[in-house]
Formats: C-alpha cells, structure tokens, sequence
C-alpha cells in the first residue's frame, strides 16, 4: 500500500458519516493538508468529484489517486481544476479591465 492510499484510507473513514446520511450528497472527501494532501482538496457532488489544485501544490494530484477515489465512490467522472492560492484577489490586468 502506498503512502497516499493509507492517507485516502483515513480520509474515507472520517467521512463514513457523511457518506450515510441519505440526505447528503455533497461534501469534501480530501481536505487539503488536514488529510495529508498539502494543495489539494476533493469534493464529491453526488455521482462527480472535482479536485481543486491549488497553486502550492508541488505536484498534480496522481491519476491513480483520483481513479482510486472515483472507484471508492462510485463516481461516474472526475474533474481537475488548476486554481490559484487566492482566487478572490483579481491581478492587475483584471482590475483594469473590470474599470
């Protein structure tokens, strides 16, 4: 078993109340360095997962690790989203052309 498998194993066991509750089916499955996964967080939305990686992240989360937790879930799809450390921050091109 590899280093990020034991750390999904973890993660999934917090989120087993999550998961049994038939009233939700939305939640974050990694929560960033909380899980040990510095960077990256994955939410489940129903049948999708999206992973965010975030701009510290030193590496793209590993295809297996995303395949991996698509399989656990029973997720149809899974989607990667590049983001940046602060997305609310517009840079200076962006506030020029918002004025």
């Amino acid at each position: 078993m590899t280093s990020w498998q034991a750390r999904i194993d973890a993660a999934w066991a917090r989120r087993a109340p999550l998961r049994a509750s038939a009233d939700t089916s939305a939640y974050r499955l990694i929560n960033d360095a909380g899980d040990g996964f510095p960077g990256l967080t994955v939410d489940r939305y129903a049948g999708a997962l999206v992973a965010s990686l975030h701009e510290q992240a030193r590496d793209a989360p590993p295809e297996r690790l995303l395949r991996a937790l698509a399989e656990r879930a029973g997720a149809a799809t899974a989607y990667v989203k590049r983001r940046p450390r602060q997305a609310r921050v517009l840079d200076e091109a962006a506030r020029r052309a918002a004025a």
